[in-house]
């Protein structure tokens, strides 16, 4: 789709729709999760501005075709996604989801038990 503003012609990009991916990963103040979105069709012209998402309030900083997020040391989900503006409009990319995971072990009692002799 082409559109014509003020006698100039823009086309929007195509985001691939694979991306971001889901990630989960143990929780660690270490722990980071990197996102990306990847433009499959080119826009004309190629000018695009990026802003990132966690579940649905703008990351400050996070204006580039990559996201990480670092310090997952809480168990949760989040909510992950960028926003690619272009001359011709704006294009959201697939939600990703960011699980983090407890790093202690779960036990399940089954409610009987057995003499290992």
């Amino acid at each position: 789709m082409i559109f014509n503003v003020g006698g100039a012609a823009f086309k929007p990009p195509v985001l691939n729709p694979s991306y971001p991916t889901d990630v989960q990963i143990v929780e660690s103040s270490f722990a980071s999760a990197t996102f990306q979105v990847v433009i499959s069709e080119a826009g004309e012209p190629a000018e695009y501005a990026y802003q990132w998402y966690v579940n649905n309030s703008p990351v400050s900083g996070a204006t580039s075709a990559s996201y990480t997020k670092t310090n997952l040391s809480s168990v949760g989900t989040y909510i992950i996604y960028c926003i690619v503006t272009h001359p011709a409009g704006v294009v959201t990319s697939r939600s990703a989801t960011l699980t983090v995971l407890s790093s202690q072990p779960t036990y399940t009692y089954s409610g009987s038990h057995e003499l290992i002799k």
